[in-house]
């Protein structure tokens, strides 16, 4: 009977497992029996803690063996069911420790020799609870947290098993806590000397004493996932990986929580007492020393330990050297808390000079100031000091400085799958798995999508979507629209563009967060660039700032415009007016026109061909080419936008839904197809153009001479024509296709590209 304040959480507990059991149908097998003993023996330790009122460290231990003890007598079971001889074999019969409870020390010699006895004839499958060990006399005792590692190698060591595999939750051990840096990667192989500085500065991958008794016989580690089975995982042996000038650094990893001391005073200088005093009143409190950095005169100890330890450490110092301090010969403790210590970690920069200086130079850059730093004469490690504020920048900025020719990922959030967002899907599923290259061409990223939305809803995950179902997934989504970018404002990835293909203002809104939280922002969309509002001021002190906006397809599609106008300014070249034909959709409506065709057929044929947006009428009434030249003269700099653009369109506007358009469209063939004779009695060509100069801008129809450069825009063809200093009296001319979901698509892959190779 389970009863007792602990009765309704061991009741809780005995049902998981009964689950369990039952799943795997193992009921009324060896291991119920088992699970049924060894709940029974939880209950008595249980009941006796509470009569007592009192928790011993060997009392804890019993309780917490057993978590092991339940697990492996039905994973003893399993394995029998699948036709393996499978044998249980307790664990406190081979590994044998002194009785320090809760983090016993291995007799080594003894628990080889246990191991050997009662495991060396074995055959099939044996199934060893991990953590549990025991005193000569039989007491339970564990390990420590993550002490089934250590039971692992223990066994292997002394069996002399090559390798020993630690099945854990990641891919092995990481460059970098991926965490914090998103562009981290699994190594495929390191040194026991490499891990083990890993693992001293935070990286928890594997429990550090470990490596020991691997190491001492030999025989290598293989951290694997157990949810990612296929993976080669990361190769711990006494050798390492073969070094590399590329990449001499193996990983950078931190430690958080961490107060920065300093022991300093003339009466320092040239004892050699100072210090194993220090030391030993530290040691004395049992405390740990991260680093520790000496000046060349004696005259300043600095020295990292766990903040945990701070208020110890300075009594213990205190103590120690309270009459120096009282005299005025050492002067005040001087800490500082809020501190992080990191380490770059990689026996490769023994063999390579400017190590150091690639890392500080690095730190430098991303401003971060280093307060202490040591470096041991084996170059293995090079550890440093900072404020903790700056751990993940220095972090990244470290991390990129060593690995940045490592292939990198890089994540798309698109918003809008109309015509142009799905055609760039279509593109990218196609073209993957091509890399874009970065900016200095050493390296490749590969683009991966980790979410889309549409009008209604997202479609967001914790990793890239297969773009070959995506439709479907996306319309079975329940997630709003707005999810998206919340997504990817939380996704830790250190590469990410957002893309909008949208004419949403919502969306156009929340750009001066995304650029604020480090993505780029690649936009189709015109209205955040042309409104008159928030959104462009916003936009407008992120670009003075340089941010990463790329906006080339509000304006010409995949025609190289903005970029034009951006390297003559950039250049000295002063811009005095744009004049073009900015709709590929009037462009093709024009040119079918003075070919004798009426407007209305030519129109529906647009439409048709997915030249026009959703409603025509947004392109016949000239607004699309309004905005245009909005962008226009503020991305060349030449005049102050008004709040009201003069707009002539090519026919008055229809009002009502888009039935009543088509109804009416006809009506206006006879007046657009007079313009059209007129034009052609003067010997001109009929367009429709946005023009920027000092005086304003103005849009709408205009009768041209066959030999200005506007018109030759013909059959969907813009034309965007820039006088400058440069370019007088003839223009600099653009001159491409400008309608059409596939080049805008292009266009915008282009700006991402752009927005990786520049990041």
């Amino acid at each position: 009977a389970i009863n007792g304040r602990h009765g309704t959480d061991l009741i809780s507990l005995a049902n998981r497992h009964q689950t369990v059991l039952e799943a795997l149908g193992l009921l009324g097998s060896e291991a119920e029996t088992a699970v049924s003993e060894v709940m029974a023996e939880l209950d008595h330790l249980l009941r006796g803690a509470q009569l007592v009122r009192e928790s011993s460290p060997r009392t804890r231990d019993g309780i917490f063996s057993m978590g092991e003890r339940l697990s492996a007598a039905i994973v003893t079971e399993s394995i029998a069911t699948l036709g393996l001889p499978a044998t249980l074999v307790d664990a406190r019969e081979l590994i044998i420790t002194d009785d320090q409870f809760g983090r016993a020390v291995v007799d080594s010699r003894a628990t080889e020799t246990a191991i050997r006895n009662r495991l060396g004839g074995c055959t099939g499958v044996i199934v060893v609870p991990g953590f549990i060990a025991s005193t000569p006399d039989g007491q339970t005792t564990t390990l420590g947290r993550g002490g089934s590692d250590y039971s692992a190698a223990l066994i292997g060591g002394a069996l002399g098993a090559d390798p020993i595999e630690i099945w854990t939750d990641v891919d092995g051990v990481m460059s970098a806590d991926p965490n914090r840096v998103p562009d981290a990667f699994t190594l495929d192989e390191l040194s026991f000397d490499e891990l083990i500085e890993l693992s001293h500065f935070g990286a928890k991958v594997v429990y550090a004493p470990t490596i020991h008794p691997a190491r001492a016989k030999g025989v290598s580690l293989v951290i694997r996932n157990t949810r990612n089975p296929e993976f080669a995982g990361t190769l711990i042996s006494e050798g390492g990986a073969p070094t590399e000038r590329s990449y001499p650094v193996r990983g950078v990893t931190s430690l958080s929580d961490v107060a920065l001391l300093r022991l300093e005073g003339d009466v320092m200088v040239g004892r050699s007492t100072t210090a194993e005093r220090l030391f030993r009143a530290l040691a004395s409190e049992g405390i740990r020393l991260l680093m520790v950095s000496q000046s060349s005169s004696g005259h300043t100890i600095s020295f990292a330990i766990d903040l945990a330890n701070l208020e110890r450490a300075k009594t213990a110092v205190g103590r120690e050297f309270e009459l120096e301090m009282k005299a005025g010969w050492l002067d005040e403790l001087v800490v500082q808390e809020d501190s992080c210590c990191m380490a770059v970690v990689g026996t490769g920069m023994q063999q390579l000079s400017g190590v150091s200086g690639r890392l500080f130079a690095t730190l430098g850059d991303a401003g971060v100031n280093v307060r202490a730093i040591a470096q041991g004469s084996s170059e293995l490690n090079i550890s440093f000091v900072i404020a903790r504020e700056d751990e993940d920048d220095a972090l990244r900025a470290v991390h990129g400085a060593f690995f940045k020719r490592r292939s990198r990922k890089a994540r798309i959030y698109l918003a809008g799958v109309g015509r142009v967002g799905s055609e760039l899907l279509s593109q990218l599923a196609v073209a993957a798995p091509p890399d874009a290259c970065t900016k200095n061409g050493n390296g490749r990223r590969r683009i991966e999508v980790g979410g889309i939305a549409n009008s209604r809803v997202a479609l967001v995950g914790n990793g890239p979507i297969d773009l070959s179902v995506w439709r479907d997934r996306l319309d079975g989504s329940q997630a709003p629209a707005s999810a998206l970018v919340d997504a990817a404002l939380d996704d830790p990835h250190a590469f990410k563009v957002f893309v909008d293909c949208t004419s949403s203002i919502e969306v156009a809104e929340r750009y001066g967060e995304l650029l604020d939280r480090g993505l780029s922002v690649v936009a189709a969309n015109k209205t955040g660039f042309a409104d008159a509002g928030d959104i462009w001021e916003s936009l407008r002190r992120h670009l003075e700032h340089d941010a990463p906006v790329y906006f080339e397809t509000t304006v010409g599609a995949g025609l190289p415009v903005i970029r034009t106008i951006g390297d003559l300014r950039a250049t000295g070249d002063r811009i005095h007016r744009i004049m073009g034909v900015m709709s590929g959709t009037l462009s093709y409506v024009l040119s079918e026109v003075m070919d004798g065709k009426p407007l209305s057929s030519v129109v529906r044929d647009a439409h048709s061909r997915g030249y026009t947006e959703p409603d025509p009428r947004s392109d016949l009434s000239g607004l699309d080419v309004a905005r245009k030249a909005v962008i226009l003269a503020r991305a060349g700099g030449i005049t102050t936008v008004p709040e009201t653009v003069p707009v002539e369109p090519l026919i008055p506007a229809i009002e009502g839904d888009l039935d009543t358009f088509w109804d009416v469209l006809p009506t206006h063939d006879a007046s657009v197809a007079e313009k059209v004779e007129k034009a052609k009695e003067a010997g001109h060509v009929l367009s429709f153009v946005g023009e920027v100069d000092a005086s304003g801008i103005a849009v709408g129809v205009r009768e041209l001479p066959t030999d200005h450069p506007c018109a030759a825009a013909r059959g969907g063809n813009n034309v965007f024509s820039i006088w400058s200093d440069r370019y007088d009296p003839s223009p600099l001319s653009v001159v491409g296709p400008g309608a059409g979901p596939g080049v805008t698509a292009a266009g915008v892959y282009a700006d991402i590209l752009r927005a990786l190779a520049e990041a």
